[in-house]
């Protein structure tokens, strides 16, 4: 994993109004988000196998799948998948560019992605679908020891 990039995150809003302020940082958290090893896949998905190190490389700082992973974006997988909510054609245009399907994402674009390799993240996506450890919210509580 590279350690970019680098996000300001402010957890509250600045006292005096406004935007915050770079020497407002009263202290930086450094998370390792990936997951020791790929999950098992299928025989017959390679292209999920493929996404997977696209996701972990490209997505897994930010997001989580099955609760391992990034905090700052949502968790893609449990109880509702991503690919129950949107479908394919929707997330794939949210993957490269985020607001033109929800106006205000704060994820950033991502162009240098290539429409391959988007659909390899879909696959990825779908395949952990089928793979969720709870189904709901009830069972995602007790698998975090709630």
């Amino acid at each position: 994993m590279t350690p970019g990039p680098f996000y300001l995150v402010w957890d509250r809003e600045p006292a005096h109004g406004g935007h915050p302020w770079i020497s407002q940082i009263e202290g930086i958290s450094l998370e390792d988000p990936s997951p020791a090893d790929s999950p098992a896949f299928p025989r017959h998905a390679p292209d999920a196998e493929r996404g997977f190190g696209l996701f972990r490389d490209q997505c897994l700082t930010c997001h989580s799948v099955n609760f391992s992973g990034g905090r700052l974006g949502p968790e893609l997988n449990v109880p509702q998948s991503v690919t129950e909510s949107l479908q394919r054609k929707a997330l794939r245009t949210y993957i490269r560019t985020p607001r033109e399907v929800r106006a205000t994402a704060t994820m950033p674009d991502f162009p240098h992605l290539t429409a391959g390799e988007v659909n390899h993240i879909v696959d990825y996506l779908q395949a952990m679908r089928l793979a969720k450890v709870c189904a709901t919210q009830v069972d995602c509580a007790r698998f975090r020891g709630e």
